[in-house]
This record gives structure tokens, sequence and C-alpha cells, in this order.
């Protein structure tokens, strides 16, 4: 991989972004997951960059054709934030106090985020059977689960000190 056009695809992440944002109708997370999901392909299909052609189509036009494909794909299931056959009454930790406070840290996170949490923590669901089934992208599941876990230290880290 060459570091010259990683340098080069990155000198287009502001307008990327822009146009992600304006794509996802203000959702940023969303965006920023669209954004971070078109440099992987980019990177990964660098050479099929015709050198001497626009980059910055080239990536605006994997941009779209991601959020297009999420758009398609997505599905929302807002009757249950737990993953399919995962019962909360089941799980009996000795300190309901932490229990409490873990469960509504979880509760706190946003939608997509705890999806993919809780498939990862609770199932132990490798990346790819997650982004399957939910049909999202590799890429969107870790950078979700990345967040979620950031998300879950910052408001945690107080309470266990």
């Amino acid at each position: 991989m060459n570091a010259e056009f990683e340098t080069r695809l990155h000198a287009h992440h502001e307008a990327m972004s822009r146009a992600a944002l304006k794509l996802c109708h203000g959702d940023l997370a969303m965006a920023e997951d669209m954004v971070q999901d078109t440099y992987v392909k980019a990177l990964r299909n660098a050479d099929r960059f015709q050198e001497g052609t626009n980059l910055k189509a080239w990536l605006m036009r994997i941009l779209a054709n991601n959020v297009i494909s999420m758009y398609r794909h997505r599905r929302v299931a807002k009757e249950n934030p737990y993953p399919e056959g995962f019962d909360p009454s089941d799980v009996e930790p000795a300190d309901l106090e932490v229990r409490d406070e873990i469960a509504e840290a979880i509760q706190g996170l946003p939608e997509d985020y705890r999806k993919v949490f809780l498939m990862a923590a609770l199932e132990d669901s490798p990346y790819q059977k997650i982004a399957e089934k939910l049909k999202i992208p590799v890429g969107t599941v870790m950078s979700r689960l990345w967040r979620a876990r950031q998300t879950l230290q910052a408001r945690l880290s107080p309470a266990m000190n």
C-alpha cells in the first residue's frame, strides 16, 4: 500500500465529512461511519483507482454507494434493544447496584452502538457475523463497538472509583 495514496485520500476528508453529513441527514455518528467505511474500501481497492482521474470524485462515489447501501439494508429493531435470545433477567450478578449502573449505561448508548456492543459482549459474536446480522459493513461494526466502549468507559469510570 502506498503511503502517498493514503495521504492523498486524507486530503479530501473535510469534503467527504460534509457530504456524508448531508447524505446521512445530519446524523453525525452515521456520517463518521460512512466516511470510515469509504476509507477502508478506497484503501482495499487502491489498485482500481486510475491515476490521472479525479480522486475526489472516486471517493465521493464510494461514499454515496456506502450510504445508499446502508439505507437499503438498514433495519431497526425498536421493540427489543437486546440481541435475539438474550434475556437480561437470566443474568444475576452479585452486586445489584453495579448491575443497575451498567445496565443504565448500556441502555443510554445510542441504539446502533448498543446493538453491536451487546452482540459482541454477550454473544461473543465475531465482527463478520454481527455485520451480516445487522446488514452493515464490518468497518461500521468495529467503529460502533469502539465508540460504545469509549462511551461506557467514560460513563462508568467515575462510578467505579
